[in-house]
Formats: structure tokens, sequence, C-alpha cells
């Protein structure tokens, strides 16, 4: 984890656009109120870039054979909000807009030929949280820091807008992005199903999440990003980044 010690990098998770602490902050983030380290994680600086990811799912199931789509992403990050379109399978596009601030929003649109069956949900991905969306869902505790990769980071339990779900995220106190993330229905003890940020690739000085799991009780799915690319916004986003 090392490698990460840059100015500036991207994590996709799908993807966020992070800096590393203040040098001027007069407490560590170890130490900061939950409050304030959430209010960071959700409102990262060095907005005004954009970000292309493209790479395979692979999906494996027990007693089931092994499946793969393809899978491609694109990114605006912007003072106010992130949009983000996901191209998954050759056919399916799902556009995620995530506003930030006191009052952040979520919104989800997909676009499936008539007739197509989505495939998405069966890889076990949901859009929203490969936006990271669930970083914006209500504070209910914290627990006790953990290492991971090497990594301190900060473990919180949020709880969405409905209820229905929570997530027990951890997340790294240096460069403030989720490095785990464990989601448990209502009352359940056992998560239905798990995220980690599991390798890391650098272009153009930004670094990516190149390798991300997702998995289940009974499921594994391994996304793969070794087709990244990333810059800084002049006016006009690159020619393919979003799909018509």
């Amino acid at each position: 984890m090392k490698a990460f010690r840059l100015p500036l990098m991207i994590v996709v998770s799908f993807c966020s656009l992070f800096l590393s602490a203040a040098e001027n902050d007069s407490l560590p983030p170890e130490k900061w109120k939950p409050q304030d380290f959430l209010a960071r994680v959700r409102n990262p600086p060095g907005r005004d870039s954009w970000a292309s990811m493209k790479g395979s799912a692979q999906h494996r199931r027990d007693n089931a054979r092994t499946v793969k789509a393809a899978i491609e992403m694109g990114i605006f990050f912007t003072p106010v909000r992130t949009l983000a379109q996901i191209r998954f399978n050759g056919n399916e596009i799902y556009t995620i807009g995530q506003s930030y601030g006191k009052d952040s929003a979520t919104s989800v649109e997909s676009k499936i030929p008539d007739g197509i069956k989505p495939q998405i949900g069966v890889y076990g991905i949901t859009p929203e949280d490969l936006a990271m969306s669930f970083l914006y869902w209500e504070f209910l505790e914290e627990h006790a820091p953990e290492t991971v990769r090497g990594q301190p980071c900060r473990v919180f339990t949020l709880i969405s807008k409905d209820k229905s779900e929570r997530v027990k995220v951890k997340i790294s106190c240096e460069y403030f992005f989720p490095l785990q993330g464990e989601w448990f229905r209502k009352n359940e003890k056992e998560p239905f199903r798990k995220l980690e940020a599991a390798a890391f690739k650098k272009d153009n000085d930004y670094w990516f999440v190149s390798k991300l799991i997702l998995s289940g009780r009974d499921w594994v799915t391994t996304i793969r990003f070794p087709d990244v690319a990333a810059g800084q916004f002049q006016g006009k986003l690159p020619a393919g980044l979003f799909a018509e």
C-alpha cells in the first residue's frame, strides 16, 4: 500500500477521487469526530476530472458454471456531483448521479433493449454500490479501528434511508476511501454481500482500484479493469466516455 503515496489518486470501486489529509489539520484523522471524518470522505477535494475503465466481470456460483461479461465505466467529477455510467455485457447501460453535501441524493437510470433480460444483478453487482452511494447513508455507529492491507482504517456502520439495509465499511484514515464493505439486511447478523478493493494500478499519476471482489454466501464476482485512463477536465470530455 505504500505505493499510494501520491498527491492525487482515483480509487474505483466504481471510482472516487481522493486526496490525503491536509497537513495542517490540528488532529490526525483517527481522532476526528465520526461526522467530521465521514464529511471528508463524502466531500473529497480534487473535482473537475474524469476517469475511464474497461475490463470484465467474472462470476462464479456454487454448483454452476463460471460466466463472464464485459464492463466499462465512465465517470465525470464536478464540484457538486459525480456522474457515472456503467456499460455492462454490451447492452445494459446504467447512469448514476451522486450529489454531495448535506442534502446529497443518488439517482439511477437504466437503458436496456426491449426483450433483453438484465444480467448485472446475476453477477451480484448493483450500480449504486459501484458508485459508492452507500457512503452517503446515515451514520449509525463507529466500531474499533482495524487494519486492512496495511492501512489503518476507521470502521463505521451506516444505514440506508429506508432502514432496510446496513453497511459496515472500513475506510482508510490516510486516503479517506473504503477498502472493505459488508452489507446486512434488517435485523440479520451475517452479511449477505461483501466488497473488497483487492488491487491497484497507476495511470498518468492517478491510482485506480484495478481489481474489485464482490461476494455472497454462495458466490463471488471478480471485476478487473486492465484498461484505465484519467485526467483533468479541460472544457471537453473524451470521446466515448459516455454512451449516447
